[in-house]
């Protein structure tokens, strides 16, 4: 921090030491996180992963599944994929992946058809969440 505000102009110094947004310290994991090491090279090379998960509920399966991308929140990653047991598009906590293998089958489809499919099924699932939201703007 002492490098960056030795180069700094004074008038910005203020912006550094009462920062006007934080992280809530406390609401990060201290789990050990997975190696996200294989599944980056997955997504690139467009190869299936086979993964034991555990669920919220503790129950651990293993799925093969095709990686779109991972996805980073303040308190957790995530693997997005598609899941070929449940035919659906799933998001993978990172820190419940108990075991990767990449596998040598490749996809069923190009990476960026995958990551078009994943994003049309996104904005569907947006769409349908909208319609369980509150009026908007109404008193």
């Amino acid at each position: 921090m002492a490098k960056i505000t030795s180069v700094m102009p004074q008038d910005l110094l203020p912006y550094i030491a009462q920062p006007a947004v934080g992280i809530k310290t406390d609401a990060v994991s201290g789990d050990v996180t997975l190696d996200t090491r294989p599944l980056r090279l997955a997504i690139r090379e467009g190869r299936k992963l086979e993964i034991d998960y555990r669920a919220a509920n503790g129950a651990v399966t293993s799925r093969i599944v095709w990686p779109v991308l991972l996805g980073y929140a303040d308190t957790h990653s995530l693997l997005i994929a598609w899941c070929q047991s449940k035919q659906a598009f799933r998001h993978f906590r990172t820190e419940r992946i108990l075991k990767v293998e990449i596998l040598d089958e490749p996809i069923g489809m190009s990476r960026s058809k995958l990551r078009q499919q994943w994003q049309q099924w996104q904005q569907r699932r947006d769409a349908e969440m909208q319609k369980y939201l509150p009026c908007q703007g109404t008193r």
